[in-house]
């Protein structure tokens, strides 16, 4: 599962709705700095795996900072898509936890928690990844129809999408009876 910025596909919606955190003093283990929280989805065409990284990088450092996992779904939604019921296996999905195979800074462990404490006991937060999620899922799958289709409400979105999609169904249904 390649993992890669939502930046990259809907870079006016990032734009607007990247989350940061600034702590203004030292606290938990971090120093003061803008914290800013970089979605990353999987671009893997056909892949569902309803999760997102948090590349975390900061004003005052080069490298990111941390590599935070997330999934949202249930623990019955993750055994189903992986097949396995492993519990360590769906933690590791569901997260948050620190990518094992990502590198870590010495802070990654209280950004970790700021993610956990912070950023995920937000709801509308929870909901904002979400749609995320759907907007670059569709980018990748080649199911946008442009920037303007990026604005749409969710809702709107999913519209236009059916009725494209009848449209598709109603051209090949009338090449089957054409032959």
């Amino acid at each position: 599962m390649p993992y890669e910025l939502f930046h990259n596909y809907c870079p006016d919606v990032a734009e607007r709705e990247t989350r940061t955190v600034t702590l203004t003093a030292p606290q938990n283990g971090l120093p003061a700095d803008a914290y800013g929280m970089l979605e990353m989805y999987c671009n893997e065409p056909g892949c569902d795996c309803r999760r997102v990284f948090f590349m975390v990088v900061a004003k005052r450092y080069r490298e990111p900072l941390a590599y935070v996992a997330y999934g949202w779904e249930s623990r019955k939604f993750y055994a189903r898509w992986m097949r396995s019921d492993a519990p360590r296996d769906i933690e590791i999905l569901q997260g948050p936890i620190l990518n094992l195979a990502s590198p870590q800074s010495k802070y990654a462990p209280a950004l970790l928690r700021l993610i956990d404490q912070v950023l995920l006991s937000d709801p509308a937060y929870i909901e904002r990844l979400k749609r995320h999620y759907q907007l670059f899922r569709d980018a990748v799958e080649g199911k946008s129809v442009g920037i303007a289709d990026r604005r749409l409400h969710a809702a709107e979105r999913k519209r236009v999408l059916a009725a494209k999609m009848r449209e598709v169904q109603a051209r090949r249904s009338q090449k089957r009876r054409a032959r």
